[in-house]
């Protein structure tokens, strides 16, 4: 619960907030409302440099976080499409019915595009996902 005195000095603040550095070198940052975390990290470091070893050891340390990540995604969505290749020699086209079959020139085919639809539409939803959200300043969105 608040406190009056607190309400209206939380309204009463301006819309940008001044907030120190742990250093008193650097000049006091203007944090706005809403703006990227990314962002204001990227403007607040402008002036910082970093030596040749810092540097490699940052690259070391994402390196050795996203480097197996990466393996680690690329392995489970080798795997997610190999299992269902597998499902389909172990009874899942026959159980589901996700073949016709058609009599051509008196012999049997089995149409399969019901197999190839169901296969294809987990690739659906990755496509679905990238699609960018907005377009770059001076674009037109199609």
């Amino acid at each position: 619960m608040t406190h009056k005195s607190q309400t209206t000095a939380l309204e009463e603040a301006p819309s940008v907030i001044m907030c120190e550095n742990e250093t008193t070198e650097k000049n006091p940052t203007m944090i706005q409302p809403g703006m990227d975390d990314a962002l204001q990290m990227a403007i607040d470091g402008q002036d910082e440099t970093w030596t040749e070893q810092e540097e490699r050891r940052v690259l070391r340390k994402i390196d050795m976080v996203l480097v197996p990540l990466l393996f680690l995604g690329t392995v489970v969505g080798y795997a997610d499409g190999q299992a269902y290749g597998f499902a389909a020699l172990f009874g899942l086209v026959k159980d589901l019915k996700l073949f016709t079959p058609t009599l051509v020139d008196g012999q049997v085919v089995l149409d399969t595009t019901k197999y190839q639809l169901s296969s294809g539409i987990s690739s659906l939803g990755g496509v679905v996902v990238s699609h960018p959200n907005k377009s770059p300043e001076g674009c037109a969105n199609n």
